[in-house]
């Protein structure tokens, strides 16, 4: 409850006011006069993972040990040790308002040594395929604004691992299904790849004098087109809205539980590889 309302409160509090914060909220889940001890000793957060949708974090969540789970305001947070380190994973929800919120709140509550932008991206050039890995250099969002990453790989070190790049990485609002639309955007930004949330983060851990990194796989190839339902499916907002795509495409095409299915095997086995991978990489961040 004290981590709820922590959460609750923070947004609205500056960071030299975060103390004031937490003893109100502490007071108001005490009972007056009495004094109140915390069952668990409170989390020092390490390394903060921010991660879009539930099915990316799910590999890393796996890992973790001694975990535990809170759900807060804008996000679903799971504690544990990963890779011997104080970890939190936090599912924030799709999109850049979504992982901005989360970061802001992870930052505020936290401030981690390091915040990870994690999970899935789209190949935006032709020699990175499925199951490859992003660890870009550099973030460039759709307006052109370039933002710099804190743990870099040189290229030596990156063509000597097979399926490791370090090209800039595009972050965009939307999925691409066109291989013209991936082609042009290769061009425009000069990225290797696009994913949802990584910009949104980067800005908040610049803004905030955080560090900061981000390790991204590859589910979409160059070449490889998702099923038109799935797009349809993405660009409703609500609930009711997916709901309603999912059971139209059905209806429509019964063969879309078969590519919903195939899609849902190929997430899990991605993430499961995200997961080992990135218990690698946050053994070798300094403190």
């Amino acid at each position: 409850m004290l981590r709820w309302l922590v959460s609750e409160m923070v947004r609205n509090a500056s960071r030299k006011g975060l103390r004031s914060v937490v003893e109100q909220a502490a007071q108001q889940v005490s009972t007056p006069g009495e004094v109140t001890e915390s069952a668990e000793e409170p989390w020092h957060c390490e390394i903060a993972i921010v991660v879009g949708m539930g099915v990316e974090a799910g590999g890393v969540i796996d890992l973790l040990k001694d975990a535990r789970t809170t759900r807060c305001a804008h996000y679903v947070e799971h504690a544990g040790f990963l890779g011997g380190r104080r970890v939190v994973v936090a599912v924030s929800g799709t999109g850049a308002e979504a992982a901005n919120q989360t970061t802001e709140d992870l930052i505020a509550l936290y401030r981690p040594g390091w915040v990870v932008a994690a999970g899935f991206a789209a190949a935006l050039q032709n020699d990175i395929q499925r199951g490859h890995f992003v660890m870009p250099q550099s973030v460039v969002d759709q307006a052109g604004r370039v933002l710099a990453v804190g743990f870099q790989l040189d290229s030596e070190s990156s063509t000597q691992m097979n399926g490791l790049h370090c090209g800039q990485l595009l972050s965009i609002d939307e999925l691409i299904n066109s291989i013209e639309e991936k082609r042009r955007l290769a061009e425009q930004h000069g990225a290797v790849a696009c994913d949802m949330e990584t910009a949104a983060v980067a800005a908040c851990c610049q803004r905030c004098q955080t560090r900061f990194l981000s390790v991204r796989i590859i589910t979409d190839g160059f070449d490889e087109r998702l099923p038109e339902s799935m797009v349809t499916l993405n660009r409703q907002k609500s609930l009711s809205g997916k709901l309603g795509a999912a059971a139209g495409a059905i209806w429509n095409r019964p063969g879309t539980v078969k590519d919903l299915w195939k899609l849902k095997q190929d997430a899990l086995q991605a993430s499961d590889r995200l997961g080992r991978f990135l218990t690698g990489v946050i053994a070798q961040l300094s403190n």
